[in-house]
C-alpha cells in the first residue's frame, strides 16, 4: 500500500512538472507570435525590405514607431551577419537557425538569389514548425522557393517536417543536443561544411545548464563553425529590471541573463565553451558604426520619433556575439568602436544616497512635463505625459506641491486646448522676477509644435509677488480654472497639510494668457533649454538655445525673449561655439549660461560644458573629456559646482551624478545605481523627469516624475517625489579643488 502511494505521487509530480513545462514552452513560443507582428509592422512602414514576412500574419497590425526601430536594428544586424558570412565563404555552405520561429529570412535570401550552395535548416518546438509548415503549404510563392519536396529516409522521421534539397524545416527541443545532432545527419547536414548557427533571443530563455550544452554541442560538432546570438544583456540597472519583469510577467523569464550578464562575460562563456574566437557588441554600437549616415537620414524621415531615450536603453540591452573557429573569419571584424563605447572612470565614494517621499497624497508619476519653483516652498508642474483618469496619456492638468511636506494638489484648468496650447511635452517653463512664468516651445505630438508662448498666473495668496508684466494689446486670457484639492486617503494629516495647501490656492485661480510675440520669431522646437538673466541695462530676459525643429534640429545661434515688450531677437555669438543639440541642461553661473550634454544632429550624446558670456557674447569649451556623454539629464548650480543628475548615454552604465568645477573643467563622478535600495528606487529611471535645488544649503535635489516607454516591455513612471541627497559629494568636490 505504501508503495502505491508513493508511484502516485511520484506519477502526480511528474505530471506537474510536464505541465508547468508545457506553459513556459507556450510562453516562449508566444514571443515568436508577438515578434513576427512587429517585424510585419516594421516591413510594412518601409524600414526592412521583406515580402515574406506578411505570409506568417493573419492580420498586419501597426506597432510604434519605438518597436519598429527595435526590429529594424536586429532586422539589420542579422542581415548584414548573414551576407558577411555568405561573402567569407564560398562553394558549399550551410546556415541552421536555432529557435526561427516564423521568421522569413530564407525566402528573402532565396528571393535574392543569395543562397546557391546553400543548405538553410530551421528548428523550433515541434508545435511551432507544425504550425509554420501548414502555412507554407498553404502558400504557393513559398512552396516554390522551396523548391520540390521528394520523399527521404528523413521524412519519415516524426521530428523532420520539411526535407527539400536547400530547406530543412526541423521540429526538436534545443534542450536535447544528441537527438538535434541525430536528425541533422538523418537530413544530410555537413558538420565539416562553413556553417553559420543563428540564435536569436533563445539561449537566454533556456537554463545556463542547457543553454551552455547548446554551445559546447557547437563547437564540439562543427569543424568551420559560426555561432551567432542575438538577445538580451544588462538586467541589473532600471531598464534591466523593468525588462526582466516584463518576461516574467507574460511567463517566459530571462533564465541566463543574470549569469552572463556583460559583453565580457558573455564573450568568456563562449571562450570557455570551445570557441576559438569571439566578438561582442550592443546594438548602439551596430547601430551608430554599420549603419551608414544616410540610412540613418533615411529612417528618421519614415515617420514621428520622439523616443530617442528608449531607443538608446533598448539597444545597449541588445547585444550581438559571433563565436569562430577561426581568426580570419570573424564576421564583426570591420566594424570600428568610437571613444565613448568604453566606460569613463567613475568614483564610487558612497557619498551620494536617496530618499523616497512616502506621501499619503497621490504620488506624481508622469515624464517630459514642465516645473518650476513658484516661491520658497511651492513647485508648479505642468504638462508631460502620465497617469490620468485612470490611463496613461497626455496630461491636463496642473500640480502644485508643498516641498515641505510633498503633498499635492491638482488644479483642473477649464480651457479650450485647441485654443490655449497650455498642456504640452518638452516645453520650457521659466519663473521671471514678477512671479509670471513663461512656457515656450514644445509639442502636443511629434507632429504638432506649439506655436504659443503662454504666460501663466498663479496667485497663492501673498507668496507670489502681483506686479504684472507688461502685455501687449490683443492678447487672449483663457477662463480662470478652479482649483481641486484631490487626496483619497483618510489619513487626517494629509487630510490637514492638504486642506491648508487648497486654501491658499482657493482664494485665487490660475489664468493662462497667449503673449504676441514680434521681432525674430524663432522655429518651432522642443527639447530645448531657456534661462532668464539681466545684463547691464537691467531689463530681463529669457535665452532659449538648441532643441529639436519638425525633423532636424533647430540652429546653433540663440534666440531672446524680452517679456517687456514681448519681443524676440535672434543674437549672433562668438568664440567656441558649441554643435547644436538637444536635450541638453542650461543654467546661469556668475553671467555664464552654462550648457552640458545633449544630442547632436546624428543623435548621439554629448560630453562637452560651454560657458555663454551672456554681456560678451562668446563661447567658450571647458576641458571636460572625462565627463560621461549624457541627455535628457537635469542640471544645477551649486557654488561654482554645475551638479549634473541622470539622463541617458550610449555606455552600459547608467550615468549617475556628475560634478563639474566650473572655473577649472575638473569633473568627478557617482554611481547612483549602486545606493538604490528601496524596490521603487531600483526602478528610478532618471531621465525626462526635473528636478530642483529648494535650498542649496540643504545639501538635497528634489526629483519630479521620469521614466519612458520601454520598448514592448510597457510603460515605467517614477514613483516620486524622490530627495538625492548630495551634501558630502559637493563638500568633496570643493574640498578636492581647493
Amino acid at each position: 500500500m505504501y508503495n502505491c502511494k508513493e508511484t502516485t505521487r511520484d506519477m502526480s509530480e511528474t505530471t506537474r512538472h510536464k505541465t508547468k513545462k508545457t506553459r513556459r514552452e507556450s510562453a516562449v513560443q508566444g514571443t515568436n507570435d508577438s515578434s513576427i507582428v512587429s517585424k510585419c509592422s516594421m516591413a510594412a512602414t518601409g524600414y526592412f525590405q521583406d515580402d515574406y514576412l506578411q505570409y506568417f500574419v493573419t492580420k498586419v497590425t501597426r506597432r510604434s514607431p519605438l518597436i519598429h526601430r527595435g526590429y529594424y536594428i536586429r532586422a539589420r544586424t542579422m542581415d548584414y551577419i548573414m551576407k558577411k558570412f555568405l561573402e567569407i565563404h564560398t562553394g558549399k555552405r550551410q546556415i541552421i537557425s536555432l529557435g526561427a520561429g516564423f521568421d522569413s529570412t530564407y525566402f528573402r535570401l532565396k528571393h535574392q538569389n543569395l543562397l546557391e550552395e546553400v543548405t538553410f535548416c530551421e528548428i523550433d518546438f515541434p508545435d511551432v514548425v507544425r504550425r509554420k509548415k501548414e502555412i507554407i503549404m498553404a502558400q504557393p510563392p513559398l512552396l516554390e522557393l522551396i523548391g520540390e519536396i521528394t520523399h527521404t529516409k528523413a521524412t519519415d522521421n516524426l521530428l523532420v517536417e520539411i526535407d527539400s534539397a536547400n530547406y530543412k524545416l526541423l521540429g526538436i527541443d534545443l534542450g536535447q543536443p544528441n537527438t538535434l545532432e541525430a536528425v541533422l545527419k538523418l537530413c544530410q547536414i555537413d558538420f565539416d561544411c562553413p556553417t553559420l548557427l543563428i540564435s536569436e533571443c533563445v539561449l537566454t530563455y533556456m537554463t545556463r545548464r542547457c543553454a551552455s550544452a547548446v554551445i559546447k554541442w557547437a563547437a564540439d560538432t562543427f569543424t568551420c563553425g559560426h555561432f551567432v546570438i542575438y538577445e538580451q544583456i544588462n538586467p541589473n540597472d532600471a531598464f534591466g529590471i523593468f525588462m526582466q519583469k516584463h518576461f516574467h510577467h507574460i511567463g517566459s523569464p530571462l533564465k541566463s541573463i543574470s549569469h552572463f550578464p556583460t559583453l565580457i562575460s558573455q564573450k568568456t562563456r563562449f571562450l570557455k565553451l570551445g570557441w576559438s574566437h569571439c566578438s561582442a557588441m550592443d546594438m548602439n554600437q551596430f547601430y551608430t558604426n554599420l549603419v551608414p549616415v544616410e540610412e540613418r537620414q533615411r529612417i528618421e524621415m519614415l515617420e514621428p520619433f520622439d523616443e530617442h531615450e528608449e531607443f538608446h536603453l533598448k539597444c545597449s540591452h541588445y547585444f550581438v556575439l559571433c563565436a569562430h573557429m577561426q581568426a580570419k573569419h570573424n564576421l564583426l571584424s570591420d566594424l570600428y568602436f568610437s571613444p565613448h563605447d568604453t566606460v569613463p572612470t567613475i568614483s564610487t565614494l558612497g557619498f551620494v544616497s536617496f530618499t523616497c517621499w512616502n506621501s499619503n497624497n497621490q504620488p506624481l508619476k508622469l515624464f517630459g512635463h514642465c516645473s518650476v519653483e513658484l516661491d520658497e516652498r511651492h513647485v508648479l508642474i505642468i504638462g508631460g505625459f502620465g497617469e490620468q483618469d485612470g490611463k496613461h496619456q497626455r496630461l491636463t492638468n496642473l500640480a502644485v506641491m508643498d516641498t515641505k511636506t510633498m503633498d499635492t494638489v491638482l488644479i483642473q484648468p477649464d480651457n479650450n486646448p485647441r485654443e490655449i496650447e497650455a498642456f504640452r511635452m518638452h516645453a520650457t517653463l521659466s519663473r521671471l522676477q514678477s512671479g509670471k512664468l513663461l512656457l515656450i516651445g514644445g509639442r502636443i505630438s511629434p507632429v504638432r509644435l506649439c506655436t504659443q508662448v503662454i504666460q501663466i498666473d498663479v496667485n497663492m495668496a501673498s507668496h507670489i509677488s502681483c506686479d504684472s508684466m507688461n502685455i501687449n494689446e490683443g492678447a487672449s486670457i483663457c477662463n480662470s480654472c478652479d482649483v481641486n484639492a484631490i487626496s483619497e486617503e483618510s489619513n487626517e494629516r494629509t487630510n490637514k497639510t492638504t486642506r491648508k495647501l487648497g486654501q491658499l490656492l482657493d482664494s485665487s485661480h490660475v489664468t493662462f494668457i497667449v503673449v504676441p510675440q514680434s521681432g525674430d520669431i524663432p522655429g518651432l522646437r522642443w527639447r530645448h533649454t531657456a534661462v532668464v538673466y539681466q545684463q547691464s541695462d537691467g531689463v530681463e530676459r529669457v535665452l532659449i538655445y538648441g532643441g529639436r525643429a519638425q525633423y532636424s534640429l533647430t540652429e546653433e545661434e540663440p534666440y531672446v525673449f524680452t517679456p517687456h515688450s514681448s519681443t524676440w531677437t535672434r543674437i549672433s555669438t562668438g568664440g567656441e561655439k558649441p554643435e547644436p543639440r538637444h536635450s541638453h541642461s542650461a543654467c546661469v553661473w556668475k553671467h555664464n549660461m552654462v550648457i552640458a550634454g545633449g544630442v547632436n544632429s546624428d543623435f548621439q550624446p554629448l560630453n562637452t560644458v560651454y560657458l555663454l558670456n551672456l554681456e560678451k557674447l562668446q563661447w567658450k569649451k571647458l576641458p571636460t573629456a572625462t565627463l560621461s556623454p549624457r541627455y535628457s539629464h537635469t542640471a544645477h548650480i551649486v557654488g561654482d559646482i554645475l551638479v549634473l543628475v541622470g539622463g541617458v548615454s550610449m555606455v552600459h552604465t547608467s550615468p549617475g551624478m556628475a560634478l563639474v568645477h566650473l572655473p577649472s573643467g575638473m569633473v568627478t563622478e557617482f554611481i547612483l545605481d549602486d545606493v538604490k535600495d528601496e524596490d521603487q528606487l531600483k526602478l528610478l529611471m532618471l531621465h525626462k523627469h526635473t528636478s530642483h535645488l529648494p535650498e542649496p544649503d540643504d545639501g538635497h535635489i528634489l526629483i519630479l516624475g521620469g521614466g519612458g516607454n520601454c520598448f514592448s516591455f510597457g510603460t515605467h513612471l517614477n514613483t516620486t517625489p524622490v530627495h538625492l541627497h548630495i551634501d558630502q559629494a559637493v563638500k568633496y568636490m570643493q574640498e578636492f579643488t581647493l
